[in-house]
């Protein structure tokens, strides 16, 4: 028996020495020579301690062709992913549970756009492309593939100039998509529900809220205001008042982990201005909070050449920087996203007899037979219905459901912006790429050395009649026009704030119409950063790029600093978890049990208002819909009572023990090798994480089941230094490589996990000087 164990346990340990040594043939070689016709002059490629390439190039066009070589050489099956859900090609490697989310894509029709996109830049911005795609073909010729591609059995294709602007589509799909929550509407109406309960569930933001055109107006004007409505402009709610509605919301199939719809995107952006920092030159701060998986969607990488330098977040298949910093002899700029939430999709019921184009389309199922099905569309949009199931659900009879999305105008230019932009050298030019933004809507905040700051709401919105939010309202657009002119250019308040709130107030809807927007984020991070600012100004502080970066870091919850006063009115004192959370200042650290105690009892509370409804993967009831009802004093009491009654079962009856950080966790899953026996342990890069979905430092849940576990968040943060752009600070949520046996699959993780960066800086000699290794690509 003894030697069949011995046996056994070598047989175990020569398995994962084999299965280590398999993963490790296919990482990339980050040092040595590798001849290309890729580049036209050899172009040296430095990897620093994480991992983080400086590209050193004597054209830009070069360092693109690098940059291509490196994000396959790191991310290639990411990109290939990107590529094939855009394109509707999914099923085809991953088997017959993407067959919707095929037909949704292939209906959607991206890549049919792609190629006369791409026609529409300019020659440089082609031949940008065309250089990012050699390089990443030059990767695919002399490297082994990862282990993902053996796993599912099949090779990625080469790399086409155009298929980086699948990327472009898919994040425009993704950061304007509110057509799913028209779908809900438009069930709960079906339902029986009416237009008051639904528009409970929606409150429109009254006007104790900032407003990213007025910085610091809220909280010097309203420097009393609570965040909470009056008692007498809440709703009054019985517990019958919600209908009680199952099924509700778009079901996602077992296999679409990479793309299940998550809350509304959101993110952080502000800009100081000069007079506040000690350099007197502005300073950037930018975080976007998407889906947090492994690897993330970022990629940090620098590019120099003899006369300009770029650097910051890249996105694997495309060239441009999305997020960044740029500069060389004609300036030195700064800019930064947010998602403005501006309404830029309609479903619109259109006569079933309503002639329109029609084309086949076949997709292909691994291990099942092809899927054939038929697509309508027009100028206008693309028809839904018998395609996705929810929106054939809700669709009249006699009718079909057409959507509109400003991300089919045949316009669109956008890469073109993000191409001009990478390549601007101070506020002016940045403001000129803009013209050619079209989607998704955003918030853009902005900043040169010459102290220039500015915000600017950029994309193409609807014309239309109707504010866009039921279906049943909805009609043809009349057009789409540009959303620039909310902005804002050198602000009095010095500085510049987003967080995904109003863009304009009451005053500016006078000025410009208020029907592209409707759905603002909550205000609690608006509020927070309002806050935080005004009491720096007060007490005249400088900003440093590190204590710059201190806000996007901050974890006191407004929400409940706002709220928790309402929840609390009603219970008793002589309760010792009660009189902690009376004692507590709203931050959401992970070792506390505060947290854990009010998110706990705030769940149950919206369990208890909202009903069965809350258990819809769309309608997670918002804060700010919470706070907009009249609650019971017992509904307080019981809610409180059951909360605590879980949270003994799963922590035992001293709350002094519980911790945030035991169930607020990230699990930064990696969307294959999660889910494989035994080496999901090995690769699980489960963090605890401050924070909530109210802080600054955004840590969202996204799954029902699972209502604290973390799915969203800042994957990346930048800090800018227009004084000094050595000083900029960067860093993303795992490592810069998505192979899970390499060593930069997760070295960043506790960096960002504790809010610390690293820089990107250094010429040649010094970055040799501290280890970092070197891959040259040389020309045939």
């Amino acid at each position: 028996m003894k030697k069949i164990l011995i046996g056994v346990v070598s047989c175990l340990i020569v398995g994962v020495f084999a299965l280590t040594l398999w993963f490790q043939l296919r990482l990339p070689a980050v040092s040595g020579d590798v001849k290309t016709a890729a580049v036209s002059d050899a172009t040296h490629i430095y990897r620093d301690a994480h991992g983080i390439p400086h590209i050193f190039a004597k054209s830009l066009n070069d360092g693109y062709a690098a940059l291509g070589y490196l994000h396959a050489s790191d991310r290639l099956f990411q990109m290939e992913m990107m590529r094939r859900a855009g394109t509707g090609r999914l099923a085809q490697v991953l088997g017959k549970d993407l067959i919707n989310y095929d037909k949704k894509m292939r209906a959607l029709g991206f890549y049919k756009m792609i190629e006369p996109y791409f026609a529409r830049l300019s020659p440089e911005a082609k031949t940008a492309m065309q250089a990012y795609a050699s390089g990443v073909n030059a990767y695919l010729k002399k490297a082994a593939l990862p282990a993902e591609f053996t796993l599912l059995g099949f090779k990625p294709a080469p790399w086409q100039a155009h298929d980086g602007l699948i990327w472009a589509k898919m994040m425009a799909l993704q950061l304007s998509g509110n057509w799913e929550d028209e779908v809900l509407r438009e069930q709960l109406l079906q339902k029986g529900w009416s237009r008051e309960q639904v528009n409970t569930l929606y409150p429109v933001a009254d006007a104790n809220v900032p407003v990213t055109v007025a910085p610091l107006q809220w909280v010097r004007t309203r420097p009393k205001a609570q965040g909470v409505r009056p008692e007498e402009e809440k709703v009054p709610v019985a517990l019958d008042f919600f209908p009680n509605t199952s099924g509700l919301g778009p079901q996602t199939s077992s296999g679409a982990s990479f793309f299940e719809r998550l809350p509304h995107t959101a993110s952080n952006a502000y800009v100081i201005a000069g007079a506040h920092t000690k350099s007197g030159k502005p300073i950037l701060a930018n975080d976007p909070h998407l889906q947090l998986q492994s690897p993330v969607l970022w990629y940090l990488a620098r590019i120099v050449t003899p006369e300009f330098e770029l650097k910051g977040a890249t996105a694997p298949g495309m060239p441009f920087f999305p997020l960044g910093q740029s500069g060389g002899q004609n300036g030195n700029v700064a800019w930064g996203f947010t998602t403005s939430n501006m309404d830029v999709q309609d479903i619109t019921f259109i006569d079933a007899t309503e002639k329109m184009s029609r084309r086949d389309e076949i997709i292909h199922v691994k291990d099942a037979p092809d899927v054939t099905f038929s697509v309508e569309a027009n100028k206008t949009g693309v028809v839904l219905s018998d395609i996705v199931a929810d929106i054939t659900a809700i669709t009249p009879p006699h009718k079909k459901a057409l959507l509109q999305f400003t991300g089919f105008d045949e316009g669109d230019k956008t890469a073109q912006a993000l191409y001009a932009m990478n390549n601007a050298g101070n506020a002016a030019a940045v403001e000129a790429a803009l013209d050619d933004y079209s989607v998704p809507p955003q918030n853009l905040v902005y900043a040169d050395k010459d102290g220039h700051v500015g915000y600017r709401a950029v994309g193409m919105v609807p014309k239309r009649s109707k504010d866009g939010f039921f279906a049943r309202d909805n009609q043809r657009w009349q057009g789409v026009i540009n959303a620039a002119a909310p902005q804002l250019k050198d602000p009095a308040a010095g500085v510049i704030m987003t967080a995904n709130n109003a863009v304009i107030g009451n005053e500016g809807c006078k000025k410009f119409s208020c029907a592209f927007a409707r759905d603002w984020a909550e205000p609690y991070r608006a509020m927070r950063l309002e806050t935080l600012f005004n009491d720096a100004f007060v007490a005249h502080t400088q900003f440093d790029v590190q204590s710059a970066s201190a806000p996007m870091l901050d974890i006191t919850s407004m929400a409940a600093k706002r709220f928790l006063p309402v929840m609390l009115k009603a219970m008793p004192g002589d309760d010792a978890m009660i009189a902690a959370l009376r004692n507590w200042d709203g931050s959401m650290q992970r070792d506390k049990p505060e947290p854990l105690i009010f998110h706990a009892w705030l769940d149950s509370l919206m369990q208890k208002t909202f009903g069965q409804n809350y258990t819809s993967d769309v309608m997670w009831p918002r804060m700010w819909a919470l706070q907009a009802q009249m609650i019971s004093d017992d509904v307080l009491r019981s809610s409180f009572a059951n909360a605590m009654d879980e949270l003994k079962q799963r922590h035992g009856a001293d709350s002094q023990h519980w911790r945030w950080g035991d169930e607020h966790g990230a699990p930064l899953k990696h969307p294959v090798w999660s889910h494989v026996p035994l080496i999901k342990d090995l690769v699980s890069l489960r963090t605890q994480t401050d924070g909530d979905g109210y802080t600054l430092r955004r840590a969202q849940p996204g799954n029902y089941a699972h209502p604290f576990e973390v799915e969203h968040g800042a994957g990346y943060r930048g800090v800018y230094d227009l004084a000094d752009p050595a000083q900029s600070l960067f860093v993303i949520a795992t490592g810069q490589s998505g192979q899970i046996f390499s060593k930069h699959y997760s070295d960043l993780r506790d960096a960002w996990n504790r809010g610390a960066f690293v820089t990107m800086q250094g010429d040649e000699q010094m970055l040799r000087s501290k280890g970092a290794r070197v891959l040259t690509l040389s020309p045939q």
